[in-house]
């Protein structure tokens, strides 16, 4: 049974509508409890993956929550400005910004993660718009199988090896092959509408070096309800195959 993980990035901004990296407020001592992304600039929460939709969706909204409540409630400092007065700042519900210079290279200062090995079922390279910066809602998918090694170990033995790659291997958990360009298509197909909104591009997604397979295309607008209840359509038709 396929096993969901949720992520929604978003941007924040202060009370005068501007975007605040928060990676770049070096001076504050609780610097580490903003969960930054690796790009530098949006901040983003994920939930505990489940096989149960509903529960891995709530689990998202909880954490995004609480870290909504963390936000609201905290003075920062904005260095980016020529004085140093402290600035309250709210949670910024926007799928984009515009791509601006001065963006950019407080991005490039702070960023530790490198471009994302992302690919497209359709060949397309970039979202709608290249000159806005995205923040998205990110389904991950993986089939965790449980396998034990008795077998190679039976045969090892028949040939009598005695190393402890043969001896010592233990059973283990590994994420099987599924099909997930069908179950994309599905998402592509069933969330049309809010991706064409924010000026997203159907299709894209991300293979994980740990077998995990990532979609990507869903803006950070979706409804947490709306997401529940189109997951659950889209694993009712994949699991009929």
């Amino acid at each position: 049974m396929l096993k969901i993980g949720l992520e929604r990035e978003f941007f924040v901004q202060n009370l005068l509508g501007k975007i605040v990296i928060l990676s770049a407020q070096k001076d504050i001592s609780d610097d580490n409890i903003w969960p930054v992304d690796g790009g530098g600039l949006l901040l983003e929460d994920r939930g505990e993956p489940s096989t149960n939709v509903y529960q891995a969706v709530f689990s998202l909204r909880g954490r995004i929550r609480e870290l909504i409540d963390q936000i609201s409630q905290r003075p920062i400092h904005r260095a980016t400005t020529d004085h140093a007065d402290d600035e309250w700042i709210v949670r910024a519900d926007l799928s984009h910004i515009p791509k601006t210079n001065s963006t950019m290279d407080a991005v490039r200062r702070v960023a530790y993660k490198g471009p994302v090995k992302y690919r497209n079922l359709y060949s397309h390279t970039n979202h709608r718009k290249r000159n806005l910066l995205y923040a998205g809602t990110h389904i991950t998918f993986s089939d965790p199988q449980f396998r034990s090694f008795q077998s190679d170990l039976t045969i090892s033995i028949t040939k009598g090896c005695t190393c402890k790659r043969c001896t010592n291997r233990s059973p283990e958990t590994v994420n099987s092959l599924f099909d997930f360009h069908l179950l994309f298509k599905l998402l592509d197909a069933e969330f049309s509408t809010e991706i064409r909104e924010a000026q997203r591009n159907i299709g894209f997604y991300e293979l994980k070096d740990d077998g995990l397979v990532e979609y990507r295309s869903l803006p950070n607008t979706v409804p947490i309800m709306r997401l529940a209840e189109g997951l659950t359509r889209v694993l009712t038709l994949y699991n009929k195959g």
